[in-house]
């Protein structure tokens, strides 16, 4: 770990998050699943106030007792089915780096949210307090009938802005 990366880390703790990688947690929970660095890393984090530090190369995620309320996939390294696993009743998991069949799951598992961003800590942070509050939303700008669609997708690929997801009813 570099010393610009300690410092971030440190910071981080502070504000009771350690986000690099690939991580669980929840507000009083953390577990950090390492790509890079090994058994020294872990001490490392461990001495800096971490409460749960595991290899995932190690531990088998099945295998663990703890249930978050928010699971972040950063890496893209987790399947899903054990990210839920990992989930209290009502929990959130978040996946940064879907791909289309995650999209498709997540219309029938409300837990899975799907998400396009880069994991810097200020934006995980903030997903975060959205997942526990529950406050992931999809604001529905305008719902328009089948025979309507093309009308609007070209109104919209014109610049016409919804200030939502535009709906297509099927009739």
């Amino acid at each position: 770990m570099t010393g610009q990366a300690m410092q971030r880390c440190k910071a981080l703790l502070d504000a009771h998050r350690c986000i690099r990688r690939s991580c669980t947690m929840s507000r009083f929970k953390r577990i950090q699943y390492h790509r890079y660095g090994g058994p020294e890393t872990m001490r490392l984090e461990g001495s800096l106030g971490m409460q749960h530090v595991y290899d995932y190369r190690a531990t088998a995620l099945s295998s663990l007792a703890a249930r978050f309320d928010v699971v972040y996939d950063t890496a893209a390294s987790m399947r899903v089915a054990e990210g839920v696993a990992l989930l209290r009743q009502g929990g959130s998991y978040l996946d940064l780096n879907p791909g289309p069949g995650k999209f498709i799951r997540a219309v029938f598992d409300r837990r899975l949210k799907p998400i396009i961003c880069t994991p810097r800590p200020e934006i995980l942070e903030k997903l975060a307090g959205a997942a526990l509050e529950n406050r992931f939303k999809l604001p529905i700008g305008e719902t328009v009938a089948l025979s309507d669609a093309i009308g609007l997708i070209s109104e919209l690929e014109q610049g016409r802005k919804l200030g939502g997801k535009g709906v297509v009813a099927m009739e």
